[in-house]
């Protein structure tokens, strides 16, 4: 096997999240001239919220990898070993999402498939490695991490 670790970032759950990370940064920054306690706690909490991130390492050479969050560019995460990987494969979720604005009195549903492609380790483990809204992306993922491991890519979003 090469020595090669993946880093997958997944990224953050929303991208709403990122806005309102930098929104509390802003407010930070406006509050330099008010107050700089309440200025350093925004900032802080500002740039926590939108540096939020998750992904999945694997480390082939060493046959383990880890699921991680990060927060202000600092990953959290335990390692932990797997013997193969017995296959990759492709699911296919429906979302739906209400949003809605309280100044404008206004209500949206996002809708749309996301797909979701894991790898499985022997056992029962599995780990999300990537989720996009285009197929193609999360086909071109796994096959670019599939150089190194060789096994089946299953497709269960039909």
């Amino acid at each position: 096997m090469k020595d090669k670790i993946f880093n997958l970032k997944i990224g953050n759950t929303d991208g709403f999240i990122i806005f309102f990370g930098v929104g509390l940064f802003l407010v930070g920054l406006v509050l330099m001239a008010i107050s700089i306690i309440a200025a350093l706690i925004f900032l802080v909490l500002g740039l926590a919220v939108a540096t939020y991130n998750r992904g999945v390492e694997i480390d082939i050479k060493n046959k383990e990898y880890k699921e991680y969050e990060s927060m202000l560019w600092i990953p959290k995460g335990s390692w932990e070993n797997y013997n193969e990987v017995e296959k990759m494969f492709i699911n296919k979720v429906w979302v739906s999402r209400k949003m809605s604005s309280a100044r404008a009195n206004q209500k949206f549903t996002q809708k749309g498939n996301v797909y979701k492609g894991f790898v499985k380790f022997d056992g029962e483990r599995k780990v999300l490695v990537i989720e996009n809204k285009r197929m193609n992306k999360v086909i071109d993922k796994l096959k670019e991490i599939n150089r190194e491991f060789n096994v089946d890519i299953e497709d269960y979003s039909v």
